[in-house]
């Protein structure tokens, strides 16, 4: 007789009640001590947990090893990305089978000549038990280099100065580093960040090279402890932006760069739920705001009156789309717009004041502006994707609005985007709302109602769920599942009014949307009301799983179906937003 199968008992946290008290109100949180990551309590608690999740996987062990061969194989580990050409330089990097890290390289001239590598993130690695590469920032004059790396995985950096001529590290280091930097024109003057004790980016320094550390300036200080302060160099070089950031509130400064010991001058001081961010076009700024726009509008002010009473208006606000981002060169702008749920591209002809987007083949895509550094020039850079086409790099001429392919992402193992499908369909929620889904299947499918299909959805902080390619994908999809993605209300999918309407008292819609997501694909017979299945994480709310799940109705059902929405733990939004009294995304 065989012995009965011993179902595995999942461990139990043990509680030690802890009060903790904010805003005059104590709470008892049970769980607090799990935060002690060197107590050895939880260190024992951590390894029962995965002594559980190996022996419930254990039945499938096999399964695990053949899909994590099937991934890796389709992964191209020997590539380089897509050259550059800036300043008399092609830079690109590329990766090495069997090492872990991206090689920074340039070639002078031209792609045929010899191979310069100006960092080895892989020899940097060496020694150390953990390493993280912040930021890689070239000076103007392309001789130096200026790198910072994390050896602890605090966020906090060491910044080293590399002479591209040499290649021997200055030796100036900087210690204690926060994301983000930009050089001055004198190629000698690097402005930094760094943090409060809360890790809030607060203050932005300039340390010029070859001088003592004892002698850098502290440029600006950001006060407000909702605000985080960050620095950049816009594309033309001539001016150093810092901008002070809240979750609704923004306000940025500018100084020329080739005066880096000047003042920075304030552009707009700022208001209570008004954003806006900067960059420059010869003698003008422009301005992404959403002051007056609720989805944002494009602006321009001369740089020597760039305060709100000088701004005219060059891209009105539209309802049905949300403007979020520029890439400004001499005779264009192309802006980053979300509409029908797609994130698109559109060009404005500064010349014509014409306005188009750029046409994309799929019926649901992705495209972002790239990486094409040189401010006067007609040809930008832009980054495409679909759930079936691999990430692709084109070149576009915005005056001919001709494309040039430069590279597309390597899938091994003979992917053939034909051999998938992509649609786009429209749901309708419980209030009426249309609501799109992204999906993808293997050609031949057939829609008899009984396919496993994985529903994804989101919904909270703006945040959207583009269709993206993604290989690892393909495991499911080869096995005939359906993939689908619910672009609910609460992500930044279509516009900001869609983002307002799910969150707060209209979170419920977040869940309704996904619940009408879920009976679309019922109702046109890609999947069966027991085969729909939606992947779950940590961070979700278990009580939100339960009640979309619920309200799904066993005859929607299968898996956990996730929505993810901002109803964590009380801790984790207390704890994040101390500092953000101006918070719209808590619950």
């Amino acid at each position: 007789m065989e012995e009965p199968v011993r179902v595995p008992r999942p461990p139990i946290p043990a509680q030690h009640p802890t009060v903790l008290t904010k805003h005059g109100d104590s709470r008892i949180d049970p769980y607090f001590w799990l935060r002690q990551r060197a107590n050895p309590e939880v260190i024992a608690y951590l390894e029962a947990e995965n002594e559980y999740t190996d022996a419930v996987m254990a039945p499938v062990a096999k399964l695990q090893d053949r899909l994590y061969a099937e991934i890796v194989d389709r992964i191209q580990q020997t590539d380089e990305s897509p050259s550059s050409f800036f300043k008399g330089f092609w830079h690109y990097t590329r990766t090495v089978e069997g090492l872990d890290y991206e090689i920074y390289c340039r070639r002078k001239g031209s792609m045929d000549a010899p191979e310069q590598v100006e960092l080895d993130a892989n020899q940097l690695a060496q020694g150390h038990d953990y390493f993280e590469l912040g930021f890689v920032e070239r000076s103007p004059n392309e001789n130096i280099l200026a790198y910072a790396i994390d050896l602890t995985g605090n966020e906090l950096h060491q910044v080293r100065f590399r002479d591209l001529t040499s290649g021997e590290d200055l030796p100036d280091v900087l210690e204690g580093v926060y994301y983000g930097a930009a050089w001055s024109a004198d190629s000698r003057t690097l402005f930094y960040v760094r943090t409060d004790m809360a890790m809030r980016p607060y203050q932005v320094w300039r340390h010029v090279l070859g001088t003592p550390l004892e002698e850098d300036a502290l440029v600006l200080q950001e006060d407000d402890e909702r605000f985080e302060l960050s620095v950049e160099l816009t594309k033309s070089e001539r001016y150093i932006i810092f901008s002070s950031s809240s979750q609704v509130t923004s306000e940025s400064r500018y100084l020329r760069s080739d005066n880096p010991t000047g003042e920075p001058v304030l552009i707009e001081a700022r208001r209570q739920g008004v954003e806006y961010s900067v960059d420059d076009q010869e003698n003008r700024f422009l301005i992404l705001t959403n002051d007056g726009a609720r989805n944002f509008r494009l602006m321009a002010a001369p740089v020597g009156r760039p305060g709100r009473d000088s701004w005219d208006e060059l891209v009105p606000e539209r309802n049905d789309v949300r403007l979020n981002a520029t890439d400004v060169h001499i005779n264009h702008v192309v802006l980053g717009q979300r509409s029908d749920g797609l994130q698109r591209l559109e060009v404005l002809d500064c010349a014509t004041g014409e306005l188009y987007v750029v046409d994309q083949p799929d019926p649901s895509y992705t495209a972002f502006a790239g990486s094409n550094p040189v401010y006067d020039s007609s040809v930008m850079r832009f980054y495409y994707t679909s759930l079936n086409a691999p990430w692709s790099t084109f070149d576009y001429d915005m005056n001919t609005r001709e494309r040039t392919l430069v590279k597309e992402q390597p899938v091994r193992g003979g992917y053939n985007r034909a051999d998938y499908i992509t649609d786009r369909v429209w749901a309708t929620s419980s209030d009426g709302t249309r609501v799109p889904m992204s999906i993808v299947y293997r050609r031949g499918l057939t829609m008899n109602g009984f396919n496993p299909t994985l529903l994804y959805g989101y919904g909270a902080y703006e945040l959207p769920s583009d269709p993206m390619f993604d290989a690892t994908r393909l495991s499911l999809l080869d096995r005939g599942f359906v993939y689908a993605i619910a672009h609910v209300r609460g992500g930044g999918e279509m516009g900001r009014e869609w983002y307002e309407d799910g969150k707060f008292l209209n979170k419920a819609n977040t869940f309704a949307d996904f619940i009408a997501c879920a009976g679309e694909l019922i109702e046109r017979g890609y999947t069966g009301p027991r085969r729909i299945y939606g992947p779950a994480s940590p961070g979700d709310s278990r009580q939100e799983r339960r009640r979309a799940t619920h309200r799904c109705g066993p005859q929607r059902s299968s898996g956990p179906l996730r929505v993810r929405g901002r109803a964590g733990p009380v801790r984790r939004r207390v704890d994040h937003n101390a500092r953000r009294d101006d918070s719209t995304d808590g619950q």
